[in-house]
């Protein structure tokens, strides 16, 4: 054993704790030097444990039946795993576990129902298969019995990647991508009409320059027809007063012909909300029957959460039927003291051994010893069969997430779209209220105006039969000023027009910086749909040139002779769709030195094991898992010869940033594994029964 190895109390805590020197590094939360301290209570095989852990590698050396495997998924809990997790002691009604890193604590409750068990408390991560598929890599760990099946890998490796939400933000993209054009055209249409309403403007400018040139010349003459000083006082007094009410009258037209600008905004903006409205309706047409939506939905999360808490229970079905077979290996085996399997005198026996006759230590007859491997490579099926059980649900469970995400973003859809609907409706009655509100103020206005000109028209023909009866002719001076005020009211319907059309005219000018603010966001925007695009395509590639990566280290450093090359293809095809394959290959050197493609089933156990420990590496690297979670736990690698787990377990801490890295093996292995003096000071070894 190494310097650093440790000898477990009888609670599973190490004494005399050193801390490695290695260069400290930042841990959210903790730092690091700071020990991990793991309390248990009534999980797997463990009543009460309290154990600390070193950063670095910490080797948990025991027999079978130690709890080495129990202690690992208690901590696998901690960290948030559900498939990983330790299941609730059969004997308790709850458990728990609390990890504690620095001043921060983690927990995981467990409570007994009817039926199972749940989970509560606060884990150290939220995304439990993040946990599962690339932090507890034990036995039925996803990459590893994906590799040893010869599974598609690519559902595996990108499930940290939500691509339904990337999908979805896409189509989310795509919409504004869509409004943006249809802004961009509508400017562009508006844009379009300037050389017209420049030329109405120019004409208008004529006609106003035309009229100002007339009515200069009827002022001037109207007021060369000033009163004369000999003029009586009540002509005098018409004049002023037809005077006053020809400016109240102009005022009164212009008022009015602010409210027609009004009233035409607001009519045209109804126009539009209509057009709008029209399109959701449309829309809208489409969801036929809203609350089947919801049903499926209901339907779909009931499904998954049945389907879930039966692969919890295969999960612990598998893991209760491991620990059966991996005692009832040792015993067989010899290496336990217990009653029926004592040497025997027999020379038969001694002889072929599997005929030796042994008392069970379950049921308590005598049996064969070649009944027991029979009964063990019967559970072992068992075992393959519910782990094939577990893929199976894994993949409806991922069928039926997809469909329930599909209906849940057509539910989203259509209450955004009702919601909108809404606002238009709100928008819609609150101009139809300005509508009334201006068009009673036009009534009012053109009343006024009315009453006004007739007013006028009573002021001059008394102005005129006075001035009439005082000069005995018609009055140049009410003729003057009539065709004065025609004048000017052309001049205000004129100006009216030229203001109206060079309003538009300045308003169509100001969308061109608009359009070119909207132009830059349809760029970026675009920019963005095809970053997305390509997210997933990146991550794959990089998901597969990191597994290939690794795995050429590997066969090298591993020397694994024999195999001449392992890697991963990522290949698209059409019956597909949109999603592509990770096909893994395998390529063999014969003793001629030729190089041939062969399947995983040939590959030897050990082989296996490697090629699943490196696939879920590679996306515990490619993820960042190892700057999310400070730990990486490895069960069940007792195919792996001492010398080339040395060498994988100081690979892994080389190559990532993993702070604790804890592996269980039995005792034998964990001192082959110190001999080889790869991992030299980096190693702490527990020795104890974790219980």
């Amino acid at each position: 054993m190494s310097e650093s190895e440790h000898t477990a109390s009888a609670s599973g805590q190490a004494s005399d704790t050193d801390t490695d020197g290695d260069e400290q590094r930042a841990l959210d939360p903790g730092s690091v030097g700071d020990s991990a301290t793991l309390h248990v209570d009534n999980l797997g095989g463990i009543e009460e444990l309290e154990f600390e852990f070193t950063p670095g590698i910490s080797l948990l050396a025991g027999e079978n039946a130690t709890n080495r495997t129990s202690l690992l998924r208690s901590l696998a809990a901690a960290l948030g795993g559900n498939d990983s997790a330790a299941s609730l002691k059969t004997d308790a009604a709850d458990g728990s576990v609390e990890l504690t890193i620095g001043d921060a604590q983690y927990t995981r409750t467990y409570a007994e129902t009817a039926t199972e068990y749940t989970l509560g408390g606060e884990p150290y991560c939220d995304q439990p298969e993040l946990v599962d598929t690339f932090v507890a890599l034990f036995a039925d760990n996803p990459a590893r019995h994906a590799v040893a099946q010869g599974e598609e890998l690519r559902e595996l490796l990108m499930r940290p990647v939500d691509t339904d939400a990337i999908r979805r933000e896409i189509r989310r993209k795509q919409d504004q991508k869509s409004d943006l054009e249809s802004d961009i055209e509508r400017i562009e249409r508006r844009e379009r009409e300037l050389p017209a309403l420049e030329e109405d403007r120019q004409r208008l400018l004529g006609e106003l320059e035309e009229l100002e040139v007339e009515i200069e010349e009827v002022q001037a003459r109207a007021n060369d027809l000033e009163p004369a000083e000999e003029e009586s006082q009540e002509v005098a007094g018409l004049r002023e007063t037809l005077e006053d009410r020809r400016g109240d009258l102009r005022d009164l037209e212009d008022e009015l012909d602010t409210i027609e600008r009004k009233i035409d905004f607001r009519k045209q903006e109804q126009r539009e909300l209509r057009s709008e409205r029209e399109e959701i309706e449309e829309e809208l047409g489409e969801f036929t029957d809203v609350d089947q939506l919801d049903g499926e939905i209901d339907r779909l999360s009931t499904e998954i959460n049945r389907l879930e808490s039966q692969r919890r229970n295969l999960q612990t079905a598998i893991e209760d039927l491991q620990t059966v077979v991996e005692v009832n290996e040792t015993i067989s085996q010899g290496n336990l003291d217990v009653p029926g399997l004592e040497a025997s005198d027999d020379l038969t026996a001694a002889l072929d051994p599997s005929s030796q006759q042994v008392e069970c230590w379950t049921c308590g007859t005598e049996v064969e010893r070649d009944r027991i491997t029979e009964r063990i490579e019967t559970l072992r099926g068992l075992i393959q069969d519910q782990r094939e059980e577990v893929t199976a649900i894994d993949q409806r469970l991922e069928e039926l997430r997809d469909e329930r995400s599909d209906y849940q973003s057509k539910r989203d859809t259509y209450a955004d779209l009702q919601a909108r609907r809404e606002e238009i409706a709100d928008r819609f009655e609150m101009h139809e209220e300005q509508l009334v509100t201006l068009e009673a103020d036009r009534d009012d206005l053109q009343k006024d105006i009315a009453d006004l000109e007739a007013d006028i028209a009573d002021v001059e023909a008394e102005l005129s039969q006075l001035e009439t009866e005082e000069e005995d002719e018609p009055s140049e001076f009410v003729e003057t000023h009539q065709r004065l005020t025609e004048l000017e009211r052309e001049r205000g319907r004129v100006e009216s027009k030229l203001e109206q059309i060079t309003d538009e005219i300045e308003e169509i000018e100001s969308l061109r910086e608009e359009r070119e603010r909207k132009e830059q966001e349809l760029s970026a925007l675009s920019d963005d749909l095809e970053q997305l695009r390509g997210q997933i395509d990146r991550l794959e590639t990089q998901l597969v040139e990191t597994v290939n990566e690794m795995l050429e280290d590997l066969v090298e450093k591993l020397e694994y002779r024999n195999i001449a090359r392992v890697w991963v293809e990522r290949k698209t095809s059409a019956d597909h769709g949109e999603e592509s394959m990770f096909d893994l290959h395998i390529v063999r050197e014969g003793e001629d030195g030729a190089v041939y493609e062969d399947t995983v089933d040939t590959l030897s156990e050990s082989e296996r094991e490697i090629i699943g420990l490196v696939v879920a590496l590679a996306g515990y690297l490619v993820h960042d898992i190892d700057e999310k979670i400070p730990f990486l736990l490895i069960d069940s690698v007792e195919m792996i010869d001492a010398q080339r787990l040395a060498d994988l377990l100081r690979y892994i801490t080389d190559r990532s940033d993993v702070e604790f890295l804890v592996t269980a093996l039995l005792l034998k292995d964990a001192a082959a594994v110190e001999e080889t003096e790869v991992l030299s000071d980096r190693v702490t070894t527990y020795t104890a029964e974790f219980s």
